[in-house]
């Protein structure tokens, strides 16, 4: 696959920044592209990460939310290695059957001592979030109501279904 040399950018937008997904500009690459393998010159670790495509993106960029280039260990302007990555979803080791994060608020000045039901949490995510890459140790961000909150990938377990593979493991 081609591999393309890119620059990191900061997300378009705030909308973007709760996405979870990298921003391209359609120019760069297919308009069907769901996933993109990115890896620098400093790693040989790649980081796989959903995209969405987004006209304010500059040519030969992928923007990324702090969170993001956080986890990835990525600078704005740092060149980087891009190209297509695809899933092979009739395999189970590619499929998140289980997945176990920590969760803490995005902002602790804004952290209360309210309850929040698990359970409306867990949709909330997986309705914001359908198709995504995780990786044990990725960073993401969810917003439930008026706060948002900080999640962690401790842990993924994976099993094909025929008819379910919402999310995706990267090794």
């Amino acid at each position: 696959m081609e591999v393309k040399r890119m620059r990191v950018g900061r997300c378009p937008t705030d909308e973007k920044l709760l996405l979870n997904s990298a921003s391209l500009n359609k120019s760069d690459f297919s308009s069907d592209l769901q996933y993109i393998e990115v890896s620098t010159q400093e790693s040989d670790h790649p980081f796989v990460f959903t995209v969405n495509f987004d006209d304010k993106v500059p040519v030969e960029t992928v923007c990324f939310s702090l969170l993001q280039r956080k986890w990835a260990t990525l600078s704005i302007n740092q060149e980087i290695r891009v190209r297509p990555y695809r899933f092979n979803v009739t395999k189970s080791s590619e499929c998140v059957s289980s997945a176990v994060f920590t969760i803490d608020f995005m902002q602790k000045k804004s952290a209360t001592t309210d309850m929040y039901n698990s359970d409306d949490m867990v949709k909330e995510f997986l309705t914001q979030n359908t198709g995504l890459a995780l990786t044990v140790g990725q960073m993401l961000s969810l917003r439930v109501g008026n706060k948002l909150f900080l999640l962690v990938v401790k842990s993924l377990e994976g099993r094909y279904s025929k008819n379910m593979c919402p999310l995706f493991i990267y090794m």
